[in-house]
């Protein structure tokens, strides 16, 4: 990424410890993601892929209370003095379970709500919204219920009332987790064809293991607690070095496209 001068998410050193716990969950993270990045972060469960996501849209500290120390900047803002108002002007999240996010009587409600607050007028908000949901492919669904859609076309709405911010990071925790393997390549292609072609954004995609990066990811981001990995293993030695915090972040930027993302795997190399 030599191109780039600025990333677009840079964490300096960074640490998060939640209020109700007594060490942190994060612990010095050092990651920078560039413009137009498509990041995979992979992980055992509980080893912090949803705090740090949590960290960069802004629900940590401001919904989750708790401590953070280093530095953690989203697209030029400084996250942990911000708000999660001003950070939702740069990060779009789209939940793994797409029901729980819906806010709208119908599909078009859906997708304008973020209009709405922000007081477009209704001509423009109607055109913006019938763009959105054009781009995901809903736009015949506009006047259905969020509920008469399928696993599939929910997560295009939920895709859709993101984009209408015009936000440069989107952020999904773990998409296709509710969908089947034909609707979840579906999505899987659109997730990258729209955050190239409408927002030049980063997509950070939160997946647990034993999920194919396809066409998605460019960049894997693996997180793992020291447990995961023997002293003599070849990760270990490869990525960490003494003394082995408490949770760490490492980039591994070989993984071909298209290549199965594996716990196991990754700590057998």
């Amino acid at each position: 990424m030599s191109e780039q001068t600025n990333p677009i998410i840079s964490f300096k050193n960074f640490s998060f410890q939640y209020r109700a716990q007594k060490k942190p969950t994060l612990h010095d993270i050092n990651l920078d993601i560039y413009p137009g990045e498509r990041v995979l972060i992979a992980g055992p469960s509980g080893s912090g892929k949803s705090t740090l996501a949590a960290c960069i849209n802004g629900l940590n500290p401001f919904s989750n209370p708790g401590e953070c120390t280093g530095s953690l900047t989203v697209d030029g803002v400084d996250a942990p003095n911000s708000s999660i108002f001003e950070l939702s002007a740069h990060v779009g999240t789209v939940l793994q379970d797409p029901d729980g996010q819906f806010i709208g009587l119908t599909v078009g409600e859906d997708i304008a709500f973020a209009l709405e607050n922000s007081c477009v007028p209704q001509k423009e908000m109607h055109e913006i919204t019938r763009h959105a949901a054009e781009l995901v492919g809903i736009e015949k669904r506009l006047d259905h219920a969020p509920h008469e859609l399928s696993g599939g076309q929910k997560q295009r709405v939920s895709l859709a009332g993101v984009m209408v911010d015009q936000v440069k990071i989107l952020m999904f925790d773990e998409p296709l987790a509710s969908l089947d393997p034909a609707t979840g390549k579906l999505v899987e292609g659109d997730i990258c064809a729209q955050a190239e072609q409408c927002c030049k954004n980063v997509v950070a995609l939160l997946e647990s293991q034993g999920l194919t990066t396809a066409n998605v990811v460019k960049t894997t981001v693996f997180i793992a607690d020291m447990n995961d990995f023997p002293k003599g293993n070849e990760v270990y030695k490869k990525y960490f070095c003494e003394p082995f915090p408490a949770r760490s972040c490492v980039a591994i930027k070989s993984l071909p496209l298209g290549a199965q993302v594996e716990v196991e795997a990754i700590a057998a190399l």
